[in-house]
């Protein structure tokens, strides 16, 4: 069973502020919502089949007020289905870096184009002044 909304926030209190606390342990469920700034090291100990949400989660640190460079580690063993995990995640970012390259460079093209057009435009209004 989860945690209750108090015992969650007494227990981001205590790693927030008590020295002896240095690890706080989340899964998925309890990460939604959380400012985590004060958190400068996250491992992600499962990784997720969702990779947005993997990193909204590990976002949560780097929200406006860190105050420190934020180091994350992602942990996977080798040989197993976390590993086969990560290389998908990996061309999964893979291909879309790609296709969005493709699509920024399709859009400067058309802005060329339309660039181009507009100067023949111009150039079709000059003679008709002749």
């Amino acid at each position: 069973m989860g945690m209750t909304r108090a015992q969650r926030d007494a227990a981001l209190a205590a790693f927030r502020g008590d020295p002896d606390v240095a690890v706080l342990l989340l899964d998925r469920a309890a990460a939604e919502g959380l400012d985590l700034s004060f958190a400068s090291v996250v491992f992600v100990m499962e990784p997720l089949d969702n990779t947005a949400l993997e990193q909204q989660v590990v976002s949560r640190a780097h929200r406006m007020g860190q105050r420190r460079a934020v180091k994350v580690e992602v942990l996977a063993m080798r040989e197993t289905a976390e590993e086969t995990l990560l290389d998908v995640q990996a061309e999964l970012a893979s291909a879309a870096a790609a296709a969005a390259a493709a699509a920024k460079k399709k859009n400067a093209d058309v802005d060329d184009a339309s660039d181009d057009e507009a100067g023949e435009n111009d150039d079709d209004d000059d003679d008709d002044d002749d």
